[in-house]
């Protein structure tokens, strides 16, 4: 059943992308140009203060500081070619001082691990050919950036706070990444504006993945917005293993409101990989629940609670994790496009047998400026 929907949507893709030529045709022709633009992240505080258990029964304490640096270069290139096609690519480069602790079991030489850096291209944007179809469709193809939380998926986490939670930045939870091809609508029924959303995928699971396998992924999204309220859902289902044979399935819901400077919005996720190590299932649930207020024009405060879980996660640890996390901040705009970001993490992460356990805070300041 799931090989014969996916072939329908993949037909169904074939021949709204053939609406191409009819697009090039009517189209009014004008010159190539290349825009680019981009965020530049600078850390200036960043200690994160830890207390951790093995399963072992060892336990350590760290206390780091790493200093002020670079963070983060993103770059938005757009060239558009014609009134109808354009293309966009947004590199990445980062440098990551591994500053989160981790869930593993510890030793006391883990407390003087040097800093480590790492640059990667390609962070959490697209390389893709865009094109403006007839009857407002739009479709997108290349590395998409799948819309399948607002949190991730609408880089709202990015609008406020320096790093992102357990539930934004979990492939089993809030973030997707894939090539594909994405089509998008927004429809207007009465006084309600109905975005849509559909993704035919690669079905791979990391960032710019090509699939392991000849089965794709689907995913549909929609975000029904009425009077300053926002409704959302996705759904997610691919098989993700060589012999074709066990699912991933995962599935969003969630809303925002806002009014005047005040926002609420919150989302929740759960998920399944069939038999995915020792013939047992990774299961994954999460949610958060974020308050902001923009107290004048040039400040923000914000408060997140968040919870998400891994049957297994991969951290060295094969028993299920629960990561409860509280989360406040404030942004200050020194100019409209410059801001200082002030995030502080207190976090409980425990197996559920509870013989390890990580219980940290982290205050972290840094410096974001767009151009």
């Amino acid at each position: 059943m799931l090989r014969k929907i996916f072939t329908v949507f993949a037909v169904a893709l074939l021949l709204m992308s053939s609406a191409i030529v009819f697009a090039g045709e009517t189209a009014t022709t004008e010159g190539p140009s290349v825009s680019v633009g981009g965020h530049i992240k600078m850390t200036l505080f960043d200690r994160p203060v830890a207390t951790m258990r093995g399963a072992n029964g060892s336990q350590v304490g760290i206390e780091k500081s790493y200093g002020i640096g670079f963070r983060e270069l993103d770059l938005f290139i757009d060239a558009k070619i014609n009134e109808w096609l354009s293309f966009e690519v947004d590199p990445k480069f980062s440098a990551s001082s591994g500053a989160t602790p981790k869930l593993v079991t510890y030793t006391a030489a883990a407390a003087t691990t040097g800093t480590d850096y790492v640059f990667s291209a390609f962070g959490h944007g697209k390389a893709c050919m865009i094109v403006k179809l007839p009857m407002d469709f739009e479709m997108q193809v290349g590395q998409v950036h799948p819309k399948f939380t607002l949190e991730y998926g609408s880089e709202m986490f990015w609008e406020e706070s320096p790093n992102g939670g357990k539930f934004a930045t979990n492939d089993n939870l809030g973030s997707l990444h894939d090539n594909g091809i994405e089509i998008s609508k927004s429809f207007e029924i009465s006084e309600m504006t109905l975005p849509v959303y559909m993704y035919y995928l690669n079905g791979g699971t990391e960032l710019g993945a090509f699939d392991i396998n000849n089965e794709p992924g689907a995913m549909i999204h929609i975000e029904p917005t009425w009077n300053g309220l926002t409704a959302l859902g996705s759904i997610y289902g691919s098989r993700y293993e060589v012999t074709e044979h066990n699912a991933w399935t995962k599935w969003s819901a969630g809303f925002m409101y806002n009014w005047e400077n005040i926002g609420i919005r919150g989302e929740f996720v759960k998920g399944k990989k069939e038999r995915y190590k020792s013939g047992k299932d990774l299961l994954s649930e999460g949610y958060y629940v974020k308050a902001t207020y923009k107290v004048l024009p040039w400040l923000k405060l914000y408060a997140m609670q968040e919870s998400a879980m891994d049957s297994q996660s991969g951290q060295g640890v094969d028993v299920p994790v629960r990561y409860l996390g509280s989360t406040s901040g404030f942004d200050i705009y020194l100019t409209d496009a410059t801001m200082v970001q002030f995030q502080l993490d207190v976090e409980d992460w425990r197996t559920a047998d509870g013989k390890a356990s990580t219980v940290y805070t982290r205050p972290f300041l840094g410096v974001r400026s767009t151009f």
